[in-house]
């Protein structure tokens, strides 16, 4: 389904080889879901959920989290919110499924590529050329080195913004490196994803963001989470709601037509004692 890119900067294949690589895509889905055609922003953001006595307990009022750890969303609510872990976004969706009566969650890894490609094998959704990326896409060369906000780039085909750049966008899947290599290619496998774990890491966030080159916001590109993202944060131990330092992922929601029964009431595993 996808290609890894987990190289660390300036490491990696030469621009050809990438291209190469994208026009060699077999896929191992399809089924029909909707994709929010902007990211979540931070006006839409509300602290999901707080439990007692394992009761779920929604709360209403807008969750305002440390400065120091989300600078990039204190000013206009119509930035693209970030910074929050995968747990959190996975918590936001069951919120917004209570608070709705539908089941929204995160896009696994190969529903999110297939929303970002739109029907294209390209190396980007527009095509080939990266000098094309910033018409679609805000990068580390023209971002100013801010996430910015959601609708202001050119879509993808199917009409989805920022699919490329500003912000890395949250997947469901676990990360695991070779999980795409071990399905069958000889038939279809139906929504292949990695089920999240008890684990506070790694999970998969795609599409790059506004501090990568353009070669970290293709279509296949792979990112996942680790400690690091972590490494400001000075409570012990360490919060499962925000990351001080990755003010460059953020995420969009997925409504399914038919959902899969493995995806039903899906939810985060992590609690405070995940490692």
């Amino acid at each position: 389904m996808t290609e890894d890119f987990d190289q660390k900067p300036g490491e990696g294949l030469p621009w050809e080889e990438y291209v190469a690589l994208a026009r060699r895509r077999v896929w191992h889905f399809a089924i029909p879901f909707f994709l929010t055609w902007l990211a979540v922003w931070a006006v839409s953001w509300f602290l999901p959920a707080v439990y007692r006595s394992g009761t779920l307990i929604l709360v209403e009022q807008p969750s305002v989290p440390q400065q120091y750890v989300v600078s990039n969303i204190a000013g206009d609510l119509q930035d693209r919110l970030n910074s929050i872990t995968q747990h959190a976004a996975m918590e936001y969706c069951r919120w917004l499924s209570k608070k709705t009566n539908k089941q929204y969650r995160l896009p696994t890894e190969a529903e999110w590529e297939w929303a970002c490609r739109a029907g294209t094998t390209t190396a980007y959704s527009f095509g080939d050329d990266p000098k094309s990326l910033g018409e679609y896409a805000w990068i580390e060369d023209n971002s100013e080195e801010k996430a910015r906000k959601v609708g202001l780039k050119k879509p993808n085909p199917w009409g989805l913004y920022d699919m490329h750049g500003n912000v890395a966008e949250w997947c469901i899947d676990l990360y695991k490196k070779d999980f795409y290599s071990t399905l069958p290619k000889d038939k279809i496998s139906l929504l292949p994803f990695s089920p999240p774990e008890d684990t506070r890491y790694p999970y998969v966030a795609r599409g790059g963001s506004w501090i990568d080159p353009p070669e970290k916001c293709r279509s296949a590109a792979r990112r996942f989470s680790e400690r690091s993202w972590l490494k400001l944060d000075p409570q012990r131990p360490q919060s499962i709601w925000w990351m001080t330092s990755a003010d460059y992922v953020g995420f969009r929601v997925v409504v399914a037509v038919e959902e899969d029964p493995r995806l039903k009431g899906i939810q985060s595993k992590v609690n405070w004692f995940s490692n």
